[in-house]
């Protein structure tokens, strides 16, 4: 039987325990300032912290009071309670910084648009670039003034930059290219072969938020409470930006301290085989839609004076193809067309299809939404409309036109009596 050396083992945990807590309590402060003030310098926001603890037995940090700020208008993007994190050993070997893991709790995050219509929070993914001109400055006041964009308009836009034929064929082509990289060492040598997607300096492989955020437009704003965001197989480069494989978010809603809807979404997005899959699903419940307004207005062909949704989405995108699965409830609503003369599947008025809507309560729709990315096709939807309100469209098309020609006949002898 071996003997074990109690005597030697009790020695290496205490020299190891006055490591530990040596370095997290009287060096860690140092360490802190170098690492945030190297973060600060190769990214476009600014980052202030009260206390960072380094713990170098277990390969771990943790943060106190946690500020970002835009540097550009001083303005907060995020803060933090408390935070951990730990390292892969693996990473370090490989002299990459890679998280294994990021827990973040008590984070109050502010999402908002800038002037150029991105969102501040898309400065922590930002590749590294020079400061803007002044011309670039005054650009960005001009784009102000221009028509604005909801958010589900920018993000689909983002969406669209990632899923595009030209982004996929640059994925495939970077998949193929592989770089060499020969360590020379006393005796011999060591030879890595790597993609350039594998070479990511900076890495999360998860990463969990819990606490709330505000998401803010000039167009109005809403708090999201209870917010709970997962993310896994984050990786940032200074050259390249970021990519995420995928990602977890549900909350509760609310406008003015009064429940706005709940939602819980997940992402992710796989490349493999020369191929790209991403998959969203989406299930949402009571949304205020006069509340939210600011997230959807510029992508739906009404106003929505009042109103709740309910939504389930299910959606498969195969490099550019999609499929998706969808449902809605939406009750108690008051629709009205942007334009009065605008048509809706062939001569059908909007002013008709909103009028027939507005009488039916709840609204209950299963569709399909396919075709590409760059042009997806909404048939399936107006169809299951169109079948839904037609019982009631005959009525409301009679209605309209007896007030149509009541009107007619009111501008004609308005018209003949005001006549000498």
């Amino acid at each position: 039987m071996k003997v074990f050396n109690v005597k030697g083992i009790v020695i290496l945990a205490i020299i190891l325990a006055v490591i530990q807590m040596g370095v997290g309590f009287l060096i860690s402060p140092a360490i802190g300032k170098i690492v945030i003030d190297q973060i600060n310098k190769h990214s476009n926001v600014r980052i202030t912290v009260d206390r960072v603890s380094v713990w170098p037995v277990t390969l771990s940090f943790s943060f106190k009071n946690l500020k970002i700020f835009d540097p550009d208008t001083n303005e907060r993007i995020a803060a933090v309670k408390g935070a951990s994190a730990r390292l892969s050993p693996i990473g370090l070997l490989s002299k990459r910084i890679v998280f294994s893991g990021i827990n973040v709790s008590g984070a109050e995050i502010d999402v908002q648009t800038e002037p150029d219509g991105t969102f501040n929070i898309q400065k922590l993914a930002e590749p590294e670039k020079e400061p803007p001109s002044v011309g670039a400055r005054a650009r960005a006041w001009f784009d102000r003034l221009r028509g604005k964009k909801d958010w589900f308009s920018k993000v689909y836009e983002m969406f669209k930059q990632k899923s595009s034929k030209e982004a996929i064929e640059q994925k495939k082509t970077e998949a193929k290219e592989i770089t060499r990289e020969v360590q020379q060492l006393p005796k011999g040598r060591v030879v890595r072969f790597k993609t350039i997607r594998s070479g990511y300096l900076f890495e999360v492989r998860n990463l969990r938020v819990t606490g709330r955020a505000r998401l803010k437009a000039d167009t109005g704003e809403v708090d999201v409470e209870k917010a709970d965001i997962r993310m896994r197989g984050i990786a940032f480069d200074p050259e390249r930006g970021v990519k995420i494989d995928g990602m977890y978010a549900k909350g509760s809603l609310r406008k003015e301290k009064e429940p706005a809807g709940s939602f819980d979404v997940s992402y992710t997005q796989k490349f493999t085989r020369g191929s790209q899959k991403t998959m969203v699903d989406l299930d949402s419940s009571d949304l205020d839609l006069a509340a939210l307004k600011f997230i959807y207005q510029d992508s739906v062909p009404v106003d929505v004076a009042k109103g709740k949704l309910s939504l389930r989405s299910s959606t498969l995108v195969i490099d550019d193809e999609i499929s998706s699965d969808n449902s809605l409830v939406l009750r108690d609503h008051d629709l009205e067309p942007k334009s009065p003369n605008q048509m809706f599947a062939g001569l059908v008025p909007m002013s008709a299809l909103c009028n027939a809507m507005n009488t039916i309560n709840p609204v209950k729709l299963k569709f399909e939404i396919t075709g590409t990315v760059e042009n997806p096709k909404f048939t399936g939807f107006q169809d299951s409309l169109m079948k839904l309100v037609k019982p009631y469209l005959k009525n409301v098309l009679e209605e309209t036109a007896k007030e149509e020609v009541q009107q007619g006949i009111k501008d004609a002898v308005s018209g003949w009596l005001k006549k000498e």
